[in-house]
């Protein structure tokens, strides 16, 4: 994985890890759904004059610790949808070629 991306939240569960950097696709009407709200009550969005550059506390955004996982943990969640997903690739390539009877997905890459 790389050392900080930008991803959708839903794919771990709007878990996270220190190598993440930033959420995609947080929308409103999918809150509850794909996404749940990973911040605290004293989470103050409307104070923005107290952000700053570079300040790696994120004063204004309290998150929930259930929300947080390890690098190794997100990774695992991410390594294993990726190999879902190409177990789904391969069992919809062999309906619509019956004649393929190897995978087009010849190898996962071994760091996932």
């Amino acid at each position: 994985m790389s050392p900080g991306w930008v991803r959708d939240g839903w794919l771990t569960g709007t878990h996270w890890s220190p190598q993440d950097f930033m959420f995609h696709g947080w929308k409103k009407s999918k809150l509850g759904g794909e996404w749940h709200w990973p911040f605290s009550n004293e989470t103050n969005m409307g104070n923005f004059s107290s952000c700053k550059f570079a300040d790696s506390e994120f004063a204004n955004f309290k998150y929930l610790p259930k929300f947080i996982k390890s690098n190794s943990e997100i990774n695992e969640i991410l390594g294993n949808k990726v190999k879902a997903v190409a177990k789904d690739y391969e069992n919809i390539l062999k309906r619509i070629h019956p004649m393929c009877s190897k995978p087009c997905l010849t190898a996962i890459p071994s760091n996932q």
